[in-house]
C-alpha cells in the first residue's frame, strides 16, 4: 500500500507548456517526455523499491479515468499515464523501473478502436487528435505482453456506459 502516489503524465506537461493537451510539435513532445523521465528517475531514487502502474491504450480509451481511482492511488507508488501504445515507448519506462528494483504493472485499455475514435472526435477538453495522427497510432499499436517486463497486466474495457468497467480480474499473460 502506498501512502503517496506520484502521477506522471506527458499530456499534463504538454498542457502546461502549450495550453493544449495534444501537440504535433516534436520538440515540445520530446521536452515533455524528457521531463517525465526525470520525474520518474527522482521517484525511483527516493525509494528503494515500489510499484508503478503504466497506462497503455489508444487515445480516448479511458486510460486516465481508469488509472486515477482511489484504489490505484492507494496501491501504486507511481502512476505513469503516458498511453505508451508501442512496445518501444514502453521499454524505457519498464527498463528504468526494473533496473531500479521496482515492479511495474500495466493498465491495458482494450476499448475498441471505433469507440476511441468517436470519443476523440467529441472530446471537448482540447485533447482532440487529428484523424491521420489517430489512425497512425492505431495502425502501429502493439498490445502489451508480460515478456516486456510487466508483473501483471490489468485489462480494462470502457465501452460500457462510458465508464471504466473491468474486463477481467487482474490477468498475468
Amino acid at each position: 500500500m502506498s501512502e503517496y502516489c506520484k502521477i506522471i503524465s506527458p499530456n499534463e506537461i504538454i498542457k502546461k507548456l502549450n495550453n493544449s493537451i495534444f501537440c504535433l510539435k516534436s520538440s515540445l513532445m520530446a521536452q515533455a517526455w524528457n521531463t517525465c523521465y526525470q520525474e520518474l528517475g527522482r521517484e525511483l531514487g527516493d525509494k528503494a523499491d515500489g510499484v508503478i502502474l503504466l497506462t497503455v491504450g489508444l487515445p480516448s480509451s479511458g486510460k486516465t479515468q481508469a488509472a486515477l481511482t482511489e484504489e490505484n492511488m492507494a496501491a501504486y507508488d507511481v502512476i505513469f499515464d503516458g498511453g505508451c501504445p508501442h512496445k518501444l515507448t514502453r521499454s524505457a519506462i519498464i527498463n528504468i523501473s526494473i533496473g531500479a528494483g521496482w515492479e511495474i504493472d500495466c493498465l491495458h485499455m482494450t476499448t475498441p478502436y471505433n469507440m476511441c475514435r468517436n470519443r476523440n472526435h467529441r472530446n471537448a477538453n482540447g485533447q482532440r487528435i487529428p484523424f491521420e495522427a489517430f489512425r497512425n497510432l492505431a495502425k502501429t499499436y502493439t498490445e502489451p505482453k508480460s515478456y516486456e517486463g510487466f508483473r501483471k497486466i490489468l485489462k480494462v474495457d470502457t465501452s460500457g456506459l462510458g465508464q471504466a468497467v473491468p474486463g477481467t480480474e487482474a490477468t498475468t499473460y
